[in-house]
């Protein structure tokens, strides 16, 4: 059996070279080991927002790309300006609603329940966008919310299937 743990730990990590090497650790994941422990996760403040459902699908509304997390906590959504699934890695630049205008940009809108919504603000961030397979993975560090209490500091991984 540890033949076969080590194997598949040497495929993953064969695997990883498609990730792109995130600059931060999304909630303080130190290990690729307790990664999966993380993911559909984020964070806004000290409050952890675990996601399930996730779906991924264009929204004719808003002419975007969205994965949209749902949690108890409350919902995280990205709007990519895109109107198709992401089909290579990519970084995009977290900007606010007001300048989400080209293909680069993603807006970040976190819904916690002990608070109104708060939104990526306009100084925003990098969000690391992986694409394997149908597999499409999103991670942020650090981005400033705006909301009614003020700037807010989040993070998160998202994983869409």
């Amino acid at each position: 059996m540890s033949n076969i743990n080590k194997t598949s730990d040497d495929i993953r990590k064969k695997l990883s070279i498609q990730d792109y090497n995130t600059p931060c650790k999304p909630l303080d994941v130190k290990d690729t080991d307790v990664a999966k422990t993380v993911d559909n996760k984020a964070t806004l403040e000290s409050v952890t927002l675990t996601l399930s459902p996730i779906t991924c699908s264009v929204n004719s509304s808003w002419n975007t790309y969205e994965i949209k997390g749902i949690g108890n906590q409350g919902d995280v959504i990205l709007r990519f300006f895109q109107t198709t699934v992401p089909t290579a890695s990519k970084i995009y630049n977290v900007v606010s609603l007001q300048d989400l205008d080209t293909g680069n940009d993603v807006y970040i809108e976190t819904k916690p329940i002990f608070q109104g919504t708060a939104t990526s603000a306009s100084s925003g961030g990098k969000l690391y966008l992986t694409v394997f397979g149908n597999q499409v993975k999103a991670e942020y560090c650090n981005i400033e919310f705006l909301s009614t209490a003020g700037s807010l500091f989040g993070s998160g991984r998202i994983i869409c299937n």
